[in-house]
């Protein structure tokens, strides 16, 4: 349940300040540009002035979102009165703009439990399906008006990081929250058809090199691929381009944990990982000095590509092999916010 006594206190924040810089995290997803957009011109119909702005090109497949024209890059002007860190977990989450909580009022609003503790203020909330639910709650606390181009980029937060309602993480609120904003005329389908049925032709181009790269590990359970910018090239593709291809993985028949390696230009390693049911990746991701969901995380590391893959590879076949029944059940259920209950009642103990 989101505590709407800390959304409280963080409308104090927002009611402090005129102007704010909103910052959404590197590799944005569709709940980094919903949480983001959401908060801007939320706060803008208020009469405060904002600049939404993330340290990545915005993925193509987000271009044709309202007002997603207008997310800057690095560098901005920060003459803004406080930063908004918006979906993100880790201050290396905000590229070259982490800078800026060092010389600014900042606030971060998240929902990942891998969260770590930094900004002047911080309101993280693992219940939470979304951030862009989160924005939502404080939308309202603020009185901000919906219209049908507010609450359709709201409903795009909610949308993606359920897996358009097909995740684990879709509650009950989940679905009282996007009937909130079809009520005020979000157009589901729109977002849904932008993000689902907009691919280019050279993405599946990329997508059969990758499907040959494919490695099946501990009868199927692990799966795992990568991507290199040699592939990228060939394909002429860029590395947003790989966003949705996680999931080509994890949608693998026995399938519990899907790993899946981008070279970036850097010649950094941009690891993402999927599970489905058990396995907790948001412990894989962190010790790797990333973050994220018990069933979607990431990290990026240095050095060479193909020692990176063969090092997360291992380690994650050594911690699935080590898992055990118990451990199973108790990711499970803490993934629908159970856990607590069942540790109160001792029935957790090994």
């Amino acid at each position: 349940m989101i505590s709407e006594k800390k959304a409280l206190e963080v409308k104090s924040f927002f009611d402090r300040y005129r102007s704010y810089l909103i910052i959404s995290h590197v590799q944005p997803d569709g709940d980094a540009i919903s949480s983001s957009l959401s908060l801007s011109f939320g706060l803008r119909r208020l009469g405060k002035e904002t600049q939404t702005a993330i340290d990545w090109p915005i993925p193509e497949v987000f271009q044709s979102i309202p007002l997603c024209d207008q997310i800057r890059g690095f560098p901005i002007d920060n003459g803004f009165d406080a930063v908004v860190f918006v979906d993100g977990s880790s201050p290396d989450r905000m590229g070259r703009f982490a800078k800026l909580l060092d010389e600014k009022p900042s606030c971060i609003i998240d929902h990942h439990r891998s969260a770590l503790s930094f900004g002047t203020m911080q309101w993280v909330e693992p219940t939470a399906s979304a951030t862009a639910q989160l924005i939502l709650l404080l939308n309202k606390l603020l009185e901000v008006p919906y219209d049908p181009i507010l609450a359709t980029l709201n409903l795009l937060g909610l949308q993606t990081d359920s897996g358009f309602f097909r995740y684990s993480n879709t509650t009950a609120d989940l679905f009282r929250d996007a009937a909130f904003l079809m009520e005020h005329g979000a157009q589901p389908y729109f977002n849904a058809s932008t993000i689902l049925e907009n691919k280019k032709t050279e993405e599946f181009h990329l997508l059969t090199r990758m499907i040959e790269k494919i490695e099946v590990l501990l009868s199927g359970k692990l799966v795992y691929s990568y991507i290199t910018q040699e592939m990228l090239l060939a394909s002429e593709c860029a590395e947003e381009d790989t966003a949705g291809f996680i999931g080509e993985l994890r949608s693998i028949k026995g399938t519990e944990c899907a790993i899946l390696f981008v070279e970036s230009e850097t010649g950094d390693t941009r690891v993402s990982f999927r599970s489905k049911k058990w396995f907790d990746v948001s412990q894989v991701a962190v010790h790797f000095g990333g973050g994220g969901h018990l069933k979607a995380s990431g990290c990026s590391l240095r050095g060479d590509f193909f020692k990176n893959i063969d090092t997360v590879v291992r380690f994650v076949e050594r911690k699935m092999t080590e898992s055990t029944a118990s451990d199973a059940i108790l990711n499970l259920l803490s993934d629908r916010g159970q856990r607590n209950t069942l540790a109160d009642s001792g029935q957790n103990e090994k």
